[in-house]
């Protein structure tokens, strides 16, 4: 005897479909394992590579991020294998100061602006005040 509902398919067959980009993966092809979320944040990194004396310094605008992937723009991309310390503007305060989001990452992909890093050993700090006479 049952309550009269009955599921279309079995609960271990459910998956998320939701996806916070508004892409399907099953629609897409998109064999991310995990969701990436829209972020309209400011980011900086920098890196070396072959010079490491002096590093190269760069600015962007997030796309998304996951638990452990970033994509971002920017006009001058590193290039793929290179290794990068990233800081994002985060959206969110604590005790009323602002944070960031600070990680090392190495450069996945790049494709024209758009530049895709791994997210390793992440931690929130909290932001620099800005020093008078500086914006």
């Amino acid at each position: 005897m049952g309550t009269g509902l009955a599921l279309p398919v079995a609960i271990r067959e459910l998956k998320d479909t939701m996806s916070p980009t508004n892409q399907n993966p099953v629609t897409t092809g998109d064999r991310r394992k995990r969701l990436r979320f829209p972020l309209d944040m400011d980011v900086r990194f920098q890196f070396s590579g072959f010079n490491r004396r002096n590093p190269t310094q760069g600015t962007g605008k997030v796309e998304n991020i996951s638990s452990s992937g970033l994509a971002f723009r920017t006009d001058e991309p590193p290039k793929p294998g290179s290794r990068l310390a990233v800081s994002i503007a985060w959206p969110a305060k604590r005790d009323d100061c602002s944070l960031r989001l600070v990680f090392k990452g190495r450069v996945l992909r790049a494709s024209g602006s758009l530049v895709v890093v791994t997210i390793l050993r992440p931690e929130f700090r909290f932001a620099r005040k800005a020093h008078r006479g500086r914006p």
